[in-house]
């Protein structure tokens, strides 16, 4: 017996459809472990891994079944605590953005126009501002394509403070794939990603006609002068590591005319 495309399309709907069911269930424990944080039991750090490993596994879900947009709030909402940290006490407010966000993706079945998505995502809470900041005064948005490290998190921590919307990405193709989708002002990147080159991402978001606006800075450890014997390519910035980085981060940021 073979299945024909109708009839498969038909199964992954209702697959989709199943798992924005089970979400509900998924919400709600997150909304029992925002509660705790609020109620100041003493175990903060646990809730706070717990809603980490929820959040994961909505988002897994989600990019099984093509719901972009609940991976995105998903992949934020991590940031969101990667940035925050266990050490301090994540906003309560916060938290119930995000799973309010989720919710109302799983509630619309996915279905949004761009015009949705974009004043979703948009709306999401800024970590290291406080409570209340949903929306407010984002100075712009930049995607890191950098390894985990202290000074990739000191780094994120210090933007997201001042005002900037911060998406992480692991490898080239996440890195495409949020870049065309979010639309960001910047995109940051290590020189090497997961095996490969970060002038090889820069090429590939420099051949998009829809990131015109969208500026690449590529860290590297080439020298000042091995840096001006280069090419990089169109909208791409190469900034050399060392104790200046961060000064020369700033710069690039002002350059590019979001600071």
């Amino acid at each position: 017996m073979t299945i024909d495309d109708a009839d498969l399309e038909m199964i992954l709907a209702d697959l989709g459809g199943e798992f924005l069911d089970e979400c509900a269930d998924s919400f709600n424990m997150l909304d029992h472990l925002i509660d705790q944080i609020s109620d100041r039991d003493g175990n903060h750090d646990h809730h706070v891994m717990d809603i980490k490993r929820i959040v994961r596994s909505i988002k897994n879900g989600a990019g099984g079944h093509g719901f972009s947009v609940l991976v995105h709030i998903s992949h934020t909402f991590e940031d969101y605590i990667d940035l925050t940290g266990t050490q301090s006490r994540i906003p309560v407010d916060d938290c119930r953005a995000f799973v309010d966000a989720m919710r109302f993706v799983a509630i619309k079945r996915g279905k949004l126009d761009e015009k949705q998505c974009s004043n979703i995502l948009e709306g999401l809470p800024l970590p290291g501002r406080g409570e209340g900041n949903r929306g407010a005064n984002v100075r712009g948005h930049i995607v890191f394509v950098l390894p985990k490290s202290l000074q990739q998190k000191i780094i994120s921590r210090e933007l997201a403070s001042l005002g900037f919307r911060i998406t992480n990405a692991k490898e080239i193709v996440q890195a495409i794939d949020y870049t065309l989708k979010l639309q960001p002002d910047l995109v940051i990147s290590a020189m090497e990603i997961e095996g490969e080159s970060g002038l090889e991402l820069a090429s590939a978001l420099s051949s998009f006609s829809s990131l015109a606006h969208t500026r690449i800075a590529v860290l590297t450890s080439l020298t000042p002068q091995q840096i001006d014997e280069m090419k990089p390519p169109e909208n791409t910035t190469l900034i050399a590591k060392g104790a200046s980085l961060s000064a020369q981060l700033l710069s690039f940021i002002r350059s590019a005319g979001v600071a």
